[in-house]
């Protein structure tokens, strides 16, 4: 930290090869709508451009997958939509890359992409979970049946509904988490250098061995040892640095088509709408307890919001976050349903904790509340329901286990 703020560091960006030309986006500004006319002709004539790439252009060329593929809860598996690196028929979230120019300076390109006319036909849009989960909502997908992606449970119902009927006092919280987006100091870049039949990508990411695999394996088919992804100083990435994007590969492509160095950046606005982002859920959690105010059981509903593609980690989030319910209390019961939907918004992906932190935040703002309901002050009530610290490993009905020296320090101020 202290190099980079003396400048003694060197970020993607600060010194590009000779002949770097530069690449530049044309994104929708509509949330939902049919793209039924593009014309590129007069980006071709701007002055310095060299190449002007559509969706059609970049038939035969893979995009991302999705890395963990959860199942419905009958056992299907769940629909799995295209993500294309640029928009082709329709656009489905404001920001969405629908063109790319590739010119000798960054002001011709993003002049060229200014000239671009695109006509579309807007259609009813999805931003919020509510509008994504209402009746009349749109489908952004419709080969999915709905904009419910999948949803996924852990825990025994039945064990758990039985506690709740037997239970002295029960809390029922509902929390709206907001979407977030990450705004690193250093926005995303990418410096593709073609060099013979090998390319080298610089890019400030999180992931480069996983990016280079995703990019030689899944979208251009080639040997892995064709891609080399190099990572110099990080100016922030708090998780959303750790998804590819679909400018990785533009920027790859286009060098290759070229034999040329490409590079992007984007701007601060264009990273607020085109960046991965994080967050953007319903979170409904019930507690139940005891006589003596201790916690047997627990439900928890989380409703996230997906985007409107399939991010590479955009459904670890909502999974991963399942076993941390529970926080450090030992509750005898739960039951957890994780539900993915998807909306006209940016892709959602990890983002500082990958989901944990709604967890966490969740079961702290419930056993507040209970504690307040209860009448009792809430330091008590964690005394109570704390995980025990004389057995250890502690077995969580999670499944999880709990060995963190937090607990000794917990149990030794009791």
């Amino acid at each position: 930290m202290k190099q980079a703020i003396e400048g003694r560091r060197a970020f993607v960006g600060d010194a590009l090869p000779d002949g770097t030309l530069h690449l530049a986006f044309l994104r929708s500004d509509r949330a939902h709508a049919d793209i039924l006319e593009l014309d590129v002709g007069a980006a071709r004539q701007v002055p310095g451009v060299l190449l002007v790439l559509v969706g059609e252009d970049l038939r035969g060329l893979g995009s991302f997958p999705s890395r963990v593929v959860p199942h419905h809860p009958d056992g299907t598996p769940i629909y799995l939509p295209e993500f294309p690196l640029l928009a082709k028929d329709r656009v489905r979230y404001v920001g969405e890359a629908v063109a790319a120019v590739i010119a000798v300076s960054t002001s011709a390109a993003r002049d060229a992409a200014e000239a671009m006319s695109l006509g579309v036909r807007d259609r009813p849009a999805a931003a919020t979970i509510e509008e994504a989960l209402a009746l009349d909502s749109v489908a952004i997908w419709p080969e999915m049946g709905g904009n419910t992606a999948f949803s996924n449970r852990i825990g025994y119902a039945d064990a758990t509904d039985a506690a709740f009927r037997d239970a002295a006092h029960t809390t029922r919280l509902t929390l709206r988490i907001n979407r977030v987006t990450a705004a690193p100091l250093e926005t995303r870049r990418a410096l593709a250098v073609p060099e013979g039949d090998r390319v080298t990508l610089f890019a400030p990411v999180q992931a480069p061995h996983t990016l280079r695999d995703l990019l030689a394996d899944g979208v251009f088919g080639w040997p892995r040892d064709r891609l080399r992804v190099v990572v110099p100083a990080v100016g922030g990435g708090f998780g959303m640095k750790g998804s590819p994007h679909p400018e990785y590969a533009i920027a790859v492509h286009a060098a290759v088509l070229l034999g040329r160095p490409v590079y992007w950046e984007a701007s601060r606005s264009e990273a607020m709408v085109s960046d991965h982002q994080g967050r953007d859920a319903l979170s409904e959690i019930e507690l139940a307890f005891d006589p003596q105010a201790r916690l047997v059981a627990l439900r928890w509903h989380l409703t996230g919001a997906l985007g409107a593609y399939l991010a590479y980690n955009g459904t670890h989030t909502l999974l991963n976050n399942r076993w941390g319910i529970t926080g450090l209390y030992g509750v005898r019961h739960a039951s957890v349903e994780s539900r993915g939907v998807m909306t006209n918004a940016p892709p959602n992906a990890p983002y500082r904790g990958a989901g944990r932190p709604e967890a966490t935040m969740t079961i702290e703002r419930a056993m507040d509340v209970a504690a307040r309901e209860m009448g009792i002050e809430p330091p008590r009530v964690y005394r109570r329901v704390i995980c025990s610290t004389t057995r250890r490993p502690y077995r969580l009905c999670s499944g999880l286990h709990r060995t963190h020296p937090l607990l000794q320090r917990v149990g030794r101020s009791r």
